[in-house]
C-alpha cells in the first residue's frame, strides 16, 4: 500500500509524496503525483469527500430523483418462458441474469416508481400476477430511512402488497449506491447530477499573465469556472466553454481552482495549483 508523506509549509500547503491513483467517479475526487503540491483546501475538501460517502445517506430526501439501477440475479435460476422474469438477461460483464431498470423516488424520497418488474429478482418476477404473463405495469413502493437502511413496502398494483424489503443501502459515490435484495443485488447511479472536478489543472506564468490548461470532462459539463485565492477565500473570475483560460492580473504566488458545471449543478472544485 502507498504511503502518504505530508510536510506543512508557510503557504498551508503541502507536498504529497506518493498517493495511489483513483478514478473521478470514484469517493475520492483527486488523483496526485510525485512531489505535487496541495493546498489546505484541497485536503479539506477531499476529507469531506469521504465523510459525505462513508456517513451514507442521512435522509430519505437525499434519494429524490431518477436512478439507472441494474438488479442482477445471484440464484442461479433461469428465467420462465411466459413470466416477467424473462426481461433478465445475461449481463457479460459479471454472467449473472440482470435486468436494468429506473427506479424513480418522489414525494421527498417517500415514494418509489420501478418500471419492467417488481422488486427482487428472479424467483419474486416467476409469476403472471402482475398484469399477466411477461407484463409487468410500473410498481409503486412506500420508503422510508431507518439508519442506513431504507424500507420499501409495496403499494400498488395489489400484487406487490406482500413484496416488501429493507435495503442496506451502500453509498458509493454522492450519486452512486448499491444495495441487497433477497437473492439479488441492485447498483443504481443518479441520472441526471452535477459534473465531476475537473483534473489535471496547471498554471503557467507567462508575459501575458497566468496560463491555466485542464482537462476535458468526460461527463460533458456545461462549462467550466474559475476561481482565484484572495484574501484567503477563493472568488470567481470568469466562466469559459474551453478548457484553458489566461489570467491577466495573474502573478506568481497566486493560487487557482476550476469547477465544472451543467444543468444539475456545479462540481466541487479542482485540485488548487500555485503558479512558481
Amino acid at each position: 500500500m502507498s504511503k502518504l508523506k505530508i510536510y506543512l509549509s508557510a503557504l498551508s500547503s503541502v507536498t504529497l509524496m506518493t498517493c495511489t491513483a483513483v478514478n473521478a467517479q470514484s469517493l475520492i475526487p483527486y488523483t496526485f503525483k510525485d512531489g505535487e503540491v496541495i493546498s489546505a483546501d484541497t485536503l479539506n475538501d477531499l476529507f469531506d469527500s469521504i465523510r459525505r460517502v462513508s456517513e451514507g445517506f442521512s435522509s430519505i430526501s437525499q434519494l429524490e430523483g431518477t436512478w439507472n439501477c441494474t438488479t442482477y440475479d445471484l440464484s442461479g435460476q433461469a428465467p420462465t418462458n411466459g413470466m416477467p422474469n424473462t426481461q433478465y438477461a445475461v449481463d457479460n460483464a459479471t454472467g449473472l441474469y440482470a435486468v436494468d431498470q429506473e427506479w424513480v423516488f418522489s414525494e421527498g424520497g417517500k415514494k418509489l416508481t420501478v418500471d419492467k418488474v417488481i422488486l427482487g429478482g428472479m424467483a419474486e418476477n416467476n409469476t403472471g400476477g402482475c398484469g399477466g404473463g411477461t407484463s409487468v405495469p410500473s410498481s409503486v413502493y412506500s420508503a422510508a430511512m431507518f439508519g442506513p437502511f431504507v424500507g420499501l413496502a409495496g403499494v400498488s398494483p395489489g400484487c406487490v402488497n406482500s413484496n416488501s424489503f429493507v435495503l442496506d443501502v451502500r453509498r458509493l459515490t454522492p450519486y452512486k449506491f448499491v444495495a441487497p435484495t433477497k437473492m439479488a443485488v441492485v447498483s443504481c447511479e443518479m441520472a441526471a447530477h452535477a459534473p465531476e472536478a475537473p483534473t489535471g489543472l496547471t498554471a503557467a506564468a507567462a508575459s501575458g499573465g497566468v496560463a491555466l490548461n485542464w482537462t476535458a470532462n468526460t461527463d460533458l459539463p456545461t462549462g467550466y469556472k474559475v476561481y482565484k485565492k484572495t484574501n484567503g477565500t477563493y472568488q470567481e473570475l470568469t466562466t469559459v466553454t474551453g478548457i484553458s483560460y489566461v489570467d491577466t492580473s495573474g502573478v506568481a504566488g497566486d493560487m487557482y481552482r476550476v469547477s465544472a458545471y451543467n444543468a444539475n449543478g456545479t462540481s466541487i472544485l479542482s485540485a488548487a495549483v500555485l503558479v512558481k
